[in-house]
């Protein structure tokens, strides 16, 4: 009697494996991909993301490496970029003008900063004292501007159309 109560509850626990193990499966496979795809990042982090520029002048290279040819070359330091691709430490970035290199990684710093276009006739954005439309104007931002993304959305009016 014994022997038929342990070899029921072998039994038993075998068929609710055999039960669970295809869900199993299918949960282990549908959580693979993005297990899988941040391998292929070096980093780890999401493409493409923004940064910008740490140190000057920064020499953007045509290839990820040394080796390869200087592209051009910043020559401030907080020029907002988009990292569109990752090799070992060498990040691909975008600049404002679309154009694309590859930077070190230690050349970047994950900080947003903010590049003004304006879309306004005169060419200036009004940097205002306060967010509303009524407060005075402390400083007037032409084109090519720089700045630090969140001190600039802090004083920028809500309403007004900026490229940052």
């Amino acid at each position: 009697m014994f022997d038929q109560t342990v070899h029921g509850r072998f039994r038993h626990i075998l068929k609710a494996l055999c039960h669970r193990l295809p869900w199993a499966m299918l949960v282990l496979a549908l959580l693979a991909p993005p297990a899988l795809a941040q391998a292929g990042n070096p980093s780890g982090l999401p493409l493409p993301r923004f940064a910008a520029t740490r140190s000057e002048p920064i020499n953007v290279r045509v290839g990820p490496g040394q080796k390869y040819d200087i592209a051009w070359t910043f020559l401030k330091s907080g020029i907002p970029v988009e990292i569109t691709q990752e090799f070992d430490t060498w990040r691909k970035i975008r600049d404002v003008d679309g154009a694309e290199g590859w930077i070190h990684q230690n050349l970047l710093t994950g900080t947003r900063a903010g590049y003004v276009t304006p879309l306004v006739a005169n060419g200036e954005i009004p940097l205002r004292a306060g967010q509303s439309d009524d407060s005075g104007v402390r400083a007037r931002l032409g084109a090519g501007a720089q700045g630090d993304h969140h001190r600039m959305r802090r004083h920028l009016v809500p309403g007004q159309r900026h490229r940052a």
